[in-house]
């Protein structure tokens, strides 16, 4: 459209509302709390009905917003259940202020306890989470099929879980030791640093994850698949390869596979799983799967570990692995 088009004018209006919309949030949610809290407590008896006070006004303003749009904002209507639920929380404890300042933290930080067991058993939540929608939809079963989307949502998971925890420890400690005003004003810059800032570097990651697997399809967060020409070779015979050419100091073990978390012993799988492993050290592990093809034979390598333990096992153990398998005599890859 030409500047004087209405593909240029419509934007601006948006960018006029833009600033006072955020601007009234920032106010009601960050200031009004504070301000409420300071002019109600000298009338009231406890810190309870004066904290009660101040958290009314956002969430009468969220209920307001939700009641003029008529639909349901899951942030908002999160809000107003932890208000809710932190209210009675304070009226059954005798009116116990520490309750109410974490009424948010008593659901997030056991949630983040939540996603970091289920990563640590091998079933994180968002994994699971991804399962269940796979079920109504093929495009994400096809993709949650591949190591390196598991991985992402395991990832996630973990990072999610350590954002919560952080977050939910960080405010209970600021509860804690500091008194009802400092609190008010410094719990929204906190949870905007820890929870807000986590997230975005969590979103950064995963984009990131996508975009290279989807610019170049053939790459992964594992070693490339080792491609032996034949169908008739068995796990057995890659187990004896690789306790060949590796030295003593590595450990094969078939029918088993690595936790997903760099902590734990490795768990009994199928046949065609081998942990290979350095030592005693749960750091320095790899997961080879041995994979039947109508023609041929793939044995694809994945390295342990989420963060810099990954990139060490993905130069070190995994790389020599992939060597051994490929000079093996007896698998003619």
């Amino acid at each position: 459209m030409t500047p004087g088009g209405r593909g240029a004018a419509d934007p601006a209006p948006r960018r006029r509302l833009w600033g006072p919309a955020l601007l009234v949030r920032l106010v009601i949610n960050l200031a009004a709390p504070v301000l409420a809290y300071v002019l109600v407590r000298p009338h009231v008896h406890s810190d309870v009905a004066a904290l009660v006070a101040g958290a009314a006004v956002p969430i009468a303003y969220t209920a307001g917003v939700l009641v003029r749009r008529r639909r349901l904002d899951a942030i908002g209507a999160f809000a107003i259940a932890c208000f809710a639920v932190g209210l009675l929380l304070a009226v059954a404890t005798g009116g116990n202020e520490l309750v109410f300042k974490l009424r948010e933290e008593i659901w997030s930080g056991p949630a983040g306890l939540a996603c970091l067991i289920s990563v640590a058993v091998g079933r994180p939540l968002f994994l699971l989470a991804l399962q269940l929608a796979a079920r109504r939809n093929a495009e994400i079963a096809g993709r949650i099929s591949d190591p390196p989307a598991r991985r992402i949502a395991a990832v996630t998971t973990a990072v999610t879980g350590i954002i919560l925890v952080v977050h939910a420890v960080v405010i209970a400690a600021l509860a804690l030791t500091v008194s009802t005003t400092v609190f008010l004003a410094a719990k929204a810059p906190i949870s905007l640093v820890t929870v807000g800032g986590g997230a975005a570097a969590l979103v950064w990651w995963i984009r990131r994850q996508l975009t290279s697997a989807s610019t170049v399809r053939e790459r992964r967060i594992t070693m490339p698949i080792v491609t032996i020409p034949r169908t008739d070779v068995t796990s057995e015979q890659v187990g004896a390869a690789l306790r060949d050419g590796l030295d003593d100091r590595y450990d094969v073990l078939p029918g088993m596979r690595m936790p997903r978390l760099p902590v734990g012993r490795p768990q009994a799988a199928g046949r065609d799983e081998i942990v290979v492993g350095k030592g005693s050290s749960p750091m320095v592990r790899a997961q080879v799967t041995v994979i039947h093809r109508a023609d041929r034979t793939d044995i694809r390598i994945t390295p342990g570990g989420v963060a810099g333990d990954l990139v060490m096992n993905t130069l070190g153990i995994a790389r020599r692995i992939r060597h051994v398998l490929l000079a093996a005599p007896g698998l003619g890859a």
